[in-house]
């Protein structure tokens, strides 16, 4: 039969013998005691190290504030069914892997050295808490530390803006040199790449017999919108070089956050997306009152919103949702914003995480 309490005694010898000093083998039980106390203490930091090691995973585990969506319109039916198309019922319970990002802190004096250099002046900067602002006769800029964004005016140029003469250059011209602008403001023009330009209109006021003569375009303003590994960017997320008709700037916007990419993440189904539908967790936009809505087509993009990096630290995705509605008052409901009879288009927000 094998002496448990012999073995014992031998492997504590041996633990011994490595960095303990006998005097004699009468002291053999007191060493046997501290060997067991030092045995305990390493056991018991083992299982300090490895409740460490959880929390510290548990720490590192993303926690996604809730996004600042746009409020629901007026127009709100809360008793509303939401379904989903026919040919969409193969999606139901589909999801994706997507990469979330990490906005950047700012750097608000770098950006203010940057202004000052690109548009020679050293007008002070005055702060009223969250903002770096700077004026001088001609020139405005302004410097939000909240997320980086930052405005340059040229005044003079913007009172140009508006002047009811058509456009002395094109299109193509203002976009080109929007682009070189943007080079200089180091915008990552891969990421920012879908570009639109959109004219400043001017309408003439109806002639005595009411006829309505066309717009006149006077001047435009170029978008940078960003796309993120084939994902449009929903939200606020843009730089905006603004012309007036002779091609001069009158103003620059950026209004975006710099990013890192952050964690791979799973979404929630579309069945999932239309129950946060049906409790209300989402942002609807629709221009009449129904009793149904059927969704016929959805993507998931990415949405920023406005509000500063420590409120949101994270660019996350969302579903954006399409279809139309239907209802008794479909067709018959004026808006009380436009004063039209509402259409039947329906959109929808929702968040597209797990723990959203």
């Amino acid at each position: 039969m094998i002496d448990k309490h012999s073995n014992m005694n031998t492997i504590l010898k041996k633990f011994l013998a490595l960095g303990l000093q006998f005097d004699s083998m009468n002291n053999f039980d007191v060493y046997k005691e501290v060997a067991m106390k030092k045995v305990h203490v390493i056991i018991l930091l083992m299982i300090c190290l490895m409740i460490f090691s959880g929390c510290q995973k548990q720490m590192k585990e993303p926690a996604y504030p809730k996004l600042d969506l746009p409020e629901t319109g007026s127009v709100e039916s809360p008793d509303a069914t939401y379904i989903l198309g026919d040919q969409l019922t193969d999606e139901m319970q589909k999801t994706q892997t997507i990469l979330t990002y990490k906005f950047v802190a700012p750097d608000s004096e770098k950006i203010r050295q940057h202004l000052e250099e690109q548009f020679d002046t050293t007008d002070p900067f005055s702060n009223d808490g969250s903002r770096n602002y700077s004026a001088s006769e001609n020139i405005v800029l302004e410097i939000d530390d909240s997320n980086g964004f930052w405005t340059y005016t040229n005044k003079a140029i913007q009172e140009n803006v508006y002047q009811p003469v058509p456009s002395r250059i094109s299109k193509d011209e203002c976009k080109s040199l929007a682009i070189d602008i943007a080079k200089i403001h180091e915008v990552d023009l891969d990421m920012y790449s879908d570009i639109v330009v959109i004219p400043v209109e001017y309408s003439k006021a109806p002639s005595e017999n009411g006829t309505v003569s066309d717009p006149v375009e006077i001047a435009y303003e170029v978008y940078f919108y960003p796309v993120i590994s084939g994902r449009s960017v929903y939200g606020l997320s843009r730089f905006v070089v603004s012309f007036d008709g002779d091609g001069n700037v009158a103003g620059i916007k950026k209004q975006y956050k710099d990013i890192v990419p952050y964690e791979e993440e799973t979404t929630i189904s579309l069945d999932e997306a239309v129950k946060k539908l049906e409790a209300g967790e989402v942002s609807i936009n629709v221009d009449t009152i129904y009793e149904q809505a059927k969704i016929t087509d959805y993507d998931i993009v990415y949405y920023a919103d406005a509000s500063s990096i420590n409120e949101q630290p994270y660019l996350q995705p969302i579903y954006y949702l399409e279809g139309t509605v239907s209802g008794s008052e479909v067709g018959r409901y004026i808006s009380k914003e436009t004063g039209e009879v509402g259409d039947n288009s329906f959109t929808a927000l929702v968040p597209a995480l797990q723990n959203q």
